[in-house]
């Protein structure tokens, strides 16, 4: 979520995919002993009714005995009779950076929060309805998740899903065993397109080389508006963007003349890094993640001083660094990072056209830590914030696409399912669908249901594709007039993907 505005060109990287996520051995790992689990008894700020079970604190994913890991979750448990039988869904916002409490309390959880940043509300289309969902801040030093090493700027994709395995160890073996029984499912968005299929591969790993005394009931992943492979992600998005009328036919041509018809590939010469950033110059202002939907604030000349500062800020340094460029860096110093995060870091952690001081001001109530199990273990300088900028800064996005994850999964008979928003920039659909065209090329797949709409309420809410690939099958499926945020945009068409999808 969030902090992909990067993925307007894809997040460009450069190393090779590795197929290693843990250094698995045949002897079984012991879980590390956690706190028993906390239960919510009331939230600050709702004053109605809660029908259901919902739980919080800390797990620590690390044994060293220098140093603690520890993530945050809030477990929300299925609001349905048969609460005990449904499925369980991992959640967790990508960015990378961003907190999952964002998409709780913006998205898809029980309750929403208001733009008073004070009360909540109930949501009518909460994915608990029907299910147990695990949202999870990962990787650490994300939300309230903290490390006691405060050196430790280390992150990358192979560490978080070690993170997030050890995390659901300890989930369904210490604290709520009486769910491993259940159908799981890992589900992420944005630069969750790398979290969930690296996190649902350890798993499968896990569970064919015994690390743990039990099983893992993984049965599929979902990946919503997420990255997904970089050439594709980064080829799609210039046609996305003239066939939204966003930059002109003229200047669509120029761009495929100077960059030989491939984006990608020759993002680092000269002619095609100008006409690039001449292309993101012309829609400052436009909302990537929606972009019918107007951004939070006011943009051009009626901007505020803050906001005017962000846009002269962004044009600088897309003229001495270029875009391509600093999205080619893969971690380090400000200078390799993208211009928007630096911009974001300099008014508060939020995204572009997006609202988070709601959010913030919320999560960092000392009655909400409290009543959340925050507090006392977290450390008193630590800030809640919607996207942490450290994080984004140093992480090490490790892979340059995800087609061999989805391919092992696959292989193993895990389901798939990729959603997208088709009102969506960051991470458009054109480019989602290739990506999905190029994995299927590579496995084979063959097509089950050609692509067609489907339907809600006697109108057409999206279209769709499934392929039986390996042995299962894997579905792509659109959601009409919905943006990056699916569950925000369109709530009750999210809220029906996922069921057709886990009770299918």
């Amino acid at each position: 979520m969030k902090f992909t505005l990067v993925l307007l060109v894809g997040i460009l990287f450069f190393c090779c995919c590795s197929t290693l996520l843990v250094d698995h051995t045949h002897a079984t790992t012991a879980v590390t002993t956690s706190s028993p689990p906390q239960r919510i008894t009331s939230l600050p700020g709702f004053n109605g009714p809660i029908s259901f079970a919902q739980y919080s604190g800390y797990v620590p994913v690390s044994t060293n005995s220098t140093e603690k890991r520890f993530l945050f979750y809030w477990f929300v448990e299925s609001q349905s009779a048969s609460s005990s039988e449904d499925p369980v869904v991992l959640w967790m916002n990508g960015g990378p950076g961003c907190s999952s409490l964002d998409g709780f309390v913006t998205e898809h959880g029980p309750f929403l929060l208001n733009d008073d940043g004070k009360t909540l509300r109930s949501n009518d289309h909460a994915w608990n309805k029907r299910a147990n969902i695990i949202y999870l801040e990962s990787p650490f030093e994300v939300g309230y998740s903290f490390t006691t090493n405060k050196n430790d700027h280390v992150w990358n994709d192979v560490k978080s899903a070690n993170d997030v395995l050890q995390f659901l160890a300890i989930f369904f073996s210490e604290l709520f065993p009486q769910y491993l029984k259940n159908p799981f499912y890992i589900a992420a968005e944005s630069y969750g397109g790398h979290y969930g299929p690296t996190t649902a591969v350890a798993v499968l790993r896990a569970n064919q080389h015994n690390q743990f005394p039990f099983k893992f009931n993984l049965k599929g992943f979902i990946v919503a508006n997420g990255i997904m492979d970089d050439r594709e992600d980064t080829n799609s998005v210039p046609i996305f963007m003239y066939q939204h009328s966003l930059i002109s036919k003229s200047s669509y041509e120029d761009g495929l003349s100077k960059c030989k018809g491939d984006f990608y590939k020759f993002q680092n010469l000269p002619e095609c890094s100008n006409v690039i950033s001449q292309y993101y110059t012309s829609i400052v202002g436009v909302n990537p993640y929606d972009i019918y939907a107007n951004c939070v604030g006011d943009v051009g000349p009626f901007a505020s001083n803050n906001e005017k500062e962000e846009n002269a800020s962004f044009l600088e340094t897309m003229k001495s660094n270029g875009w391509m460029k600093a999205l080619t860096q893969k971690q380090g110093s400000s200078s390799s990072i993208h211009p928007l995060f630096t911009l974001s870091a300099r008014v508060g952690s939020g995204a572009p056209c997006l609202a988070y001081k709601p959010q913030e001001y919320w999560f960092n109530l000392n009655e909400v830590k409290m009543a959340l199990h925050a507090s006392p273990l977290i450390p008193q300088d630590h800030r809640w914030q919607m996207c942490n900028n450290v994080v984004n800064s140093f992480y090490n996005r490790t892979y340059d696409s995800m087609i061999p994850f989805y391919q092992e999964l696959l292989s193993n008979g895990i389901r798939g399912l990729f959603y997208s928003g088709d009102c969506d920039l960051a991470v458009n659909s054109l480019g989602s669908q290739n990506g999905i065209y190029a994995l299927m090329n590579v496995m084979n797949g063959q097509i089950v249901k050609p692509y067609q709409s489907w339907m809600m309420e006697k109108q057409v809410a999206g279209f769709y594709q499934i392929w039986s690939a390996g042995s299962t099958t894997m579905t792509f499926k659109t959601i009409k007039g919905a943006g990056h945020m699916v569950p925000m945009t369109r709530p009750k068409q999210a809220q029906t993907v996922l069921y057709d999808f886990i009770f299918n």
